[in-house]
C-alpha cells in the first residue's frame, strides 16, 4: 500500500489593501510643513541679512576721535585721515600756543565717530602782539583806561613821594613780563605806601 505524497505549496498570499486616503493626506500634511519650514528659514535668514547690510550701510563704521589739541594743523589732518574723517577749521584765535597749532576740537576726543565726519577745530594764531601805550604823566584812572583799550590791564601799582612831581601822576611803566597783559605803573603820591597788585 503506497501513500500518494502530496507536494507541500505555500499559502496563497493575501493581496494587499491599498493605502487609505487618510494616510496619503496625512503624509502629504507631513510633507508640506517640512517645506514650508525650510522656506521660512530661508528667508528669515535672508531678511536678517538685509537688515545688517542695511544698518551697515546707514550707520557706517564707527571710529573714535583723536584728541587734537597741541598737534599741528598737518598733523592733525594726517591722523584724522588715517581714520576716515576730515579736518575742517571753524575758527582761528590769539593763544600761548604756536601759530597753525590746534587749540579746541569738536567732538571731543574719545567720543565715537561716523567715517567721512568733520572734526571742527580752532587754530592758534600765536600769541598777540600789544603795543604798550604811553602812560608817564597821565592819572591812575586814565592810565587804567588806556591799558583797557589796548587790551590790557593793570598790574602792580607802586606809589612814591617825589617832591618835584605832582601826586596821583604815572612818571614811569614797564611792559608786561613774558606774554602776561599787565603792566607795572609807579604812581607819585604826598607819601610812601606800599605796593599793591590790582587782582583785575
Amino acid at each position: 500500500m503506497t501513500d500518494d505524497a502530496t507536494p507541500f505549496s505555500d499559502p496563497p498570499l493575501e493581496p494587499s489593501e491599498p493605502a487609505s486616503p487618510s494616510l496619503n493626506f496625512r503624509k502629504r500634511l507631513e510633507e508640506l510643513g517640512q517645506m514650508a519650514l525650510l522656506v521660512f528659514i530661508l528667508a528669515s535668514a535672508a531678511f536678517l541679512s538685509a537688515i545688517t547690510a542695511m544698518r551697515i550701510a546707514i550707520h557706517g563704521r564707527e571710529v573714535t576721535m583723536p584728541n587734537l589739541v597741541g598737534k599741528s594743523v598737518t598733523e592733525a589732518t594726517s591722523l584724522l585721515r588715517s581714520r576716515g574723517l576730515v579736518l575742517r577749521v571753524a575758527d582761528r584765535i590769539y593763544s600761548e600756543l604756536p601759530i597753525n597749532v590746534v587749540v579746541r576740537q569738536t567732538p571731543l576726543a574719545g567720543l565715537l565717530m561716523k567715517e567721512s565726519q568733520q572734526a571742527h577745530v580752532v587754530l592758534s594764531l600765536g600769541q598777540r602782539q600789544l603795543q604798550i601805550p604811553l602812560l608817564e604823566g597821565n592819572s591812575l584812572r586814565a592810565s587804567r583806561i588806556e591799558l583797557l583799550r589796548a587790551g590790557l590791564q593793570v598790574g602792580e601799582v607802586s606809589a612814591l613821594t617825589m617832591p618835584d612831581k605832582p601826586a596821583d601822576r604815572s612818571i614811569a611803566s614797564t611792559s608786561p613780563a613774558s606774554a602776561a597783559k599787565s603792566i607795572t605803573s609807579p604812581l607819585r603820591s604826598g607819601r610812601m605806601a606800599p605796593s599793591s597788585t590790582n587782582p583785575r
